[in-house]
């Protein structure tokens, strides 16, 4: 299981290079990354590692950062880990970033995280935001932590 800070790290690189090549491979991700027509994101997942990963086309990212990429390249944005399992995804087995764990209360990821910063009380998520990415907890129905995202702070 890779680090979660190398992991983290993989935020705003893109497909195709070493650092996505090894992320994937390490979640035993072998299919090739394709955007549909007329879509602006695409996703590989694990289902077996419980872990989904968001790659952007660079075109809807100028506007919103400072990194210039490639024409045309595909940058990850967005990766999730699943703290229960669905029908899609097993449950994510290696550490969480920020120091949180599946499970925790509302009451300990903001005494681990802070205040967050949004909320969406619809999906029962909340946000939080350091200098160097976004974290997203969405809650179940007891309040516990479900699923994490990172995302790149531009995203």
């Amino acid at each position: 299981m890779l680090d979660i800070n190398f992991i983290r790290q993989t935020l705003g690189k893109y497909y195709d290079q070493p650092d996505v090549d090894t992320l994937l491979s390490n979640f035993e991700i072998k299919e090739k990354l394709k955007l549909k027509k007329g879509e602006v994101d695409a996703y590989l997942s694990s289902k077996k590692h419980g872990i989904e990963i968001t790659f952007s086309i660079e075109s809807s990212l100028k506007e919103r950062t400072q990194t210039t990429y490639p024409d045309g390249a595909l940058v990850i944005t967005n990766i999730r880990f699943y703290g229960v399992s669905t029908s899609d995804f097993d449950v994510y087995q290696g550490v969480l970033p920020s120091g949180i764990f599946f499970r925790n209360s509302k009451k300990e990821l903001e005494s681990t995280l802070g205040t967050s910063s949004w909320r969406n009380p619809i999906l029962n998520s909340y946000r939080w935001k350091n200098s160097e990415y976004q974290l997203m907890a969405v809650l179940n129905d007891e309040e516990e932590l479900e699923i994490c995202s990172i995302q790149l702070l531009t995203a």
